[in-house]
């Protein structure tokens, strides 16, 4: 049995159907991750530069900066736990 090489065009085509969805659901998901995440490097920064200078930049009562860094944690959690789920299920059809 003699197999034909592929050409380019059809490589491509089957990398593109590979790599999972290229949709634009996924693309503003993928974006909203990565803003949540670099949220929550500037939340981590801001919770150490708070606890060396308490007087420094205090945003609101302490009880509302929990709630916040809170939200911001959770929602980067639900947000790679979603990515991840929809680039793995893609995957497998």
């Amino acid at each position: 049995m003699e197999t034909r090489p592929q050409s380019a065009s059809s490589r491509e085509s089957a990398h593109k159907r590979d790599t999972g969805p290229a949709t634009s659901g996924w693309v503003r998901l993928e974006q909203l991750t990565a803003l949540v995440l670099v949220a929550v490097v500037v939340c981590v920064g801001w919770m150490v530069t708070a606890a060396y200078e308490p007087t420094w930049f205090r945003l609101f009562s302490l009880d509302a900066e929990i709630i916040l860094v809170v939200a911001v944690l959770s929602t980067a959690l639900i947000l790679v736990s979603a990515a991840a789920l929809v680039n793995t299920r893609s995957r497998e059809k």
